[in-house]
């Protein structure tokens, strides 16, 4: 599609008035037909839907060209796009806006966040739209793992969301590095371990840390070139790991512990570990391998806020650890190629690994914008192929494409349909060569996602925690345990670090 086309609609978007009104019509269970949009509604007269998002700019161009072909397709819908900044942000503006009803009509999500909404009763649930014999869609078409989420909010499985723009966690290792000598991604946390101590063998035996020296492969005869002139021994962790909250609750899965567990409600849900046995272990493994064996970094380790991309382009450790989405940010002046490998597991009987990304949700809204929102969905999450338009925005005769695919390979966010993960157009996409590195980053990303997380004989588990009223809040706070133990000099034990979060989270102790 043309540049100036997707620049034309990005104006179009910003130049809408994106507040609700403020007497809202509320749903009322019924699922209209598409005829009644039509019979009154047309390309004079819209239909206005709000829909909210937290995306950057680089997803919004991509969202904003599905919002282009999907408006082609159904003219009398006017689709009033805004980005709230974040998706923190976005979940802000969403509460905030519930005393003066100008909440929007659709909006993407992460379940903690449909739980307050839910909780706020201003979701609508979707299984309505999902049995209809008219718009109607089945779920078997999604990918199990994410829809999962979407449908755990209650004790009876309500459907609240489809999913969307899905990520998940991956390691990112330097390609030169381990090419020069030969060395493959670990598996395990043991492995890491033992790969990290080598790694810094390696440097101190050819050329060494502050200096920048040159190294020749033996069996391929390539040499390669490594800039640790800024360097030191002492700056140096061979693996790093941008989310503090996503690591503390990802390794007390893959060690057999707890971490929450929802109650009677959405409104209640509760911490459980405290007293597990399971949760000390990992963490006591977590401080051995940050301060007893000097492989394990984290932002805080390297004066850093949030992510780890820095210092891995600066070659102060040659693996990291970060969300699927992010790996084009660790490439740089000195990493120019990067490799990409599942997450370390503990044993092969808990392969876990953290599902991220948001849900698409209809907010109470009239009947009318409520199919509207729903026709969306069905559109953005792939239910429904819709033409092929070319460059001119003219239709392509005979032939078909799927939003979800497209979006997937515009975003570098995975597919959420089976059908997407395996077609043509897809497959073709990963498996040719990007002349760019960021690029490239992406559909290997996107090849570990699609062969081996999502793969059944892989037996990995792409897992979401419970989500009720709260867990958000709750997650805040574990963000802070691992830091504690193993940054700075006046560390924490496990213990003195789980105390304190609990004390800052009494109301979801169970009593």
């Amino acid at each position: 599609m043309k540049k100036s086309i997707i620049l034309g609609v990005s104006v179009v978007l910003a130049a809408s008035t994106f507040t609700s009104c403020s007497s809202r019509g509320s749903w009322d269970g019924k699922v209209l037909k598409i005829e009644d949009l039509t019979s009154v509604y047309n390309e004079n007269n819209k239909l206005e839907i709000d829909f909210w998002t937290g995306f950057g700019s680089s997803m919004t161009d991509a969202l904003e060209t599905q919002l282009e072909l999907f408006q082609l397709d159904y003219p009398y819908i006017s689709v009033n796009h805004e980005q709230k900044g974040g998706y923190d942000g976005l979940h802000s503006a969403v509460m905030n806006s519930l005393n003066s009803n100008s909440f929007p009509d659709l909006v993407v999500g992460y379940p903690d966040h449909f739980a307050d909404y839910i909780s706020s009763d201003i979701q609508i649930p979707l299984d309505a739209f999902i049995k209809d014999k008219d718009v109607g869609i089945d779920l078997s078409i999604y990918n199990s793992q994410y829809m999962r989420e979407n449908q755990s909010l209650d004790k009876d499985g309500t459907t609240y969301g489809l999913p969307f723009n899905k990520s998940t966690e991956v390691m990112v290792y330097n390609k030169d590095f381990f090419d020069a000598f030969n060395l493959t991604p670990p598996t395990t946390w043991d492995d890491a371990i033992t790969l990290g101590k080598q790694a810094i063998q390696l440097i101190k035996n050819n050329g060494g840390f502050n200096s920048s020296w040159s190294y020749t492969n033996p069996t391929s005869g390539k040499e390669f070139t490594f800039d640790f002139t800024n360097v030191s021994e002492s700056d140096f962790y061979p693996l790093s790991y941008d989310s503090q909250s996503n690591f503390f609750i990802t390794i007390v899965r893959q060690f057999g512990g707890k971490y929450t567990e929802m109650g009677d409600s959405i409104e209640k849900g509760y911490i459980v570990f405290k007293d597990d046995p399971k949760v000390i272990e990992a963490l006591e493994f977590v401080e051995k391998m940050a301060v007893e064996d000097h492989v394990l970094g984290i932002p805080a380790t390297f004066n850093e806020e949030a992510y780890c991309s820095t210092p891995f382009k600066n070659l102060k450790s040659i693996m990291t650890i970060s969300s699927s989405a992010g790996v084009p940010n660790n490439i740089g002046t000195s990493v120019t190629r990067v490799g990409v490998a599942p997450i370390p597991y503990k044993t092969a009987d808990k392969k876990f690994v953290i599902s991220q990304g948001t849900n698409l949700a209809i907010l109470d809204c009239s009947n009318e914008k409520a199919l509207a929102c729903w026709l969306l969905i069905r559109y953005l999450t792939g239910a429904v192929d819709h033409p092929k338009y070319n460059a001119d925005l003219e239709i392509v005769e005979g032939e078909t494409a799927n939003a979800n695919v497209d979006f997937a390979i515009d975003s570098g966010y995975l597919p959420v349909i089976l059908a997407g993960e395996t077609s043509e157009k897809y497959q073709n996409y990963l498996n040719e060569t990007s002349p760019s590195a960021a690029t490239q980053a992406k559909k290997d990303v996107q090849k570990i996602a699609n062969a081996i997380y999502t793969n059944e004989a892989e037996k990995w588990d792409k897992f979401v925690d419970s989500a009720f009223v709260g867990s958000s809040t709750i997650r805040t706070e574990v963000e802070k345990i691992i830091p504690m133990i193993i940054v700075g000099e006046n560390r924490s034990t496990p213990q003195q670090a789980i105390d304190y979060v609990y004390s800052r989270l009494s109301r979801f102790v169970k009593k």
